[in-house]
Formats: C-alpha cells, structure tokens, sequence
C-alpha cells in the first residue's frame, strides 16, 4: 500500500487530477520490491472475476457513493464488506501459431 497505491493517489492529488472510479493494480512482488505491471480501469478483466465475487456489499450503493463523495461515509459506517476468503483468477493461453 505504502509503495504503490498511497504513492499513485498523492500522485493524482499533486496533479490535480480529481478520480471517480476503479482503479485496480496489477502488482508483481519482487525480490527488490513491488512492481507494478499495469492499472486498469473497467470491470471485466480477468482480476475482477476473482475480485467482486469477494464483495458482501452492494456494489451499486458503492458506486452511487462514489459519484456523489460520499464513499468515506459508507466505509466509516461499515458499508463496505468483504469476504476474508481467498480467491484466485486462472487464465489460459495458448501459442499463437501463424
């Protein structure tokens, strides 16, 4: 949280940048540390699979919290609930072959 997320929001802050949305990090842990590999910014990629099923709120009042500042209440209040359960995203590939 420290290297990454806290650092990316201070970021948008002292750029002005004003974000309503989600933001996931694509973070691969390293021997020197973690890196990111990408930020995404829509639902349907295969980490989000993994991720909302984990989610006991109600996304939509989360998201209505979010459009109207408002979300720092709803987690304050407990609104925000997650299962503690791991969860895992298995994606196959296979070789292009041209």
């Amino acid at each position: 949280m420290d290297k990454v997320i806290y650092r990316t929001i201070d970021g948008l802050a002292k750029e002005g940048i004003i974000y309503k949305g989600v933001l996931y990090a694509g973070i691969m842990i390293t021997k020197e540390g973690p890196k990111v590999l990408e930020f995404n910014v829509r639902f349907g990629d295969p980490e989000t699979e993994a991720i909302l099923p984990r989610m006991k709120s109600d996304l939509l009042e989360a998201m209505l919290a979010v459009s109207k500042d408002k979300l720092s209440k709803v987690v304050k209040t407990g609104g925000m609930q997650w299962d503690d359960r791991a969860s895992v995203c298995v994606v196959c590939a296979s070789k292009v072959i041209r």
